[in-house]
């Protein structure tokens, strides 16, 4: 029996969601596994293909995947976990030098520090209470 074929009598008959379905089709083409036999497959074999992805959350996520459809534990399919994303924003002094010169210096400045206009509000409000 091949993946497809064991994909379509177990996993279609269980209460996923038709998008998590589709996601999981998804995933295991990725994987290059919907069409090996459903007998040859073993845990190393899935566990290589998801080790060959570079995005740790995709990682994750088909790791997730696997584990579910082919009733794997945790100890066979490891938990993968996600990593948090580092963005390069430029600095505080780059931006004030583009938004002085912008038309809308007022309004990007108070997106800019609006929630720390907002921190220093809460802080006064807890001044104030705390002393009477």
């Amino acid at each position: 029996m091949l993946v497809k074929e064991y994909f379509e009598l177990e996993i279609a008959n269980r209460p996923y969601k038709y998008q998590t379905k589709l996601n999981m089709v998804r995933c295991l083409k990725k994987l290059e596994l919907w069409d090996m036999e459903y007998e040859t497959l073993t845990p190393a074999i899935c566990w290589e293909r998801i080790d060959g992805i570079i995005n740790q959350n995709v990682k994750r996520t088909y790791a997730g995947y696997v584990r579910n459809v082919f009733n794997y534990g945790r100890n066979q399919i490891p938990v993968v976990m996600s990593e948090s994303k580092i963005y390069d924003l430029p600095s505080q002094e780059d931006l004030h030098k583009v938004i002085e010169s912008s038309k809308y210096r007022f309004y990007l400045l108070l997106c800019m520090y609006a929630g720390q206009i907002l921190a220093f509000k809460n802080q006064i409000k807890e001044f104030l209470f705390s002393s009477v």
